[in-house]
């Protein structure tokens, strides 16, 4: 799995492993399966830089968000329910 560590703000693995989220300068979040090693999807839409992301403790969804102020808590814009 080849990420781009000069551009990633974050990377998160899944609780039971298999999938793994980066966040990106370029405002996408990349996610793949780790144990083919293979490329799923890209997330894009918003407007800066990802700073946040991660699973939910039970692994059933993701989320992530941009904030361009790092004093101010940011708010989930993104969540995603795996299957």
């Amino acid at each position: 799995i080849n990420i781009k560590y000069d551009c990633s703000q974050w990377v998160r693995w899944h609780p039971r492993g298999h999938l793994i989220l980066a966040g990106s300068e370029d405002s996408t979040v990349w996610m793949w399966n780790a144990d083919r090693g293979v490329y799923l999807n890209m997330f894009a839409g918003h407007n800066s830089t990802v700073t946040c992301g991660d699973f939910t403790p039970d692994g059933n969804a993701f989320f992530f968000f941009c904030s361009e102020d790092e004093c101010m808590p940011p708010i989930c814009d993104n969540i995603c329910f795996l299957r």
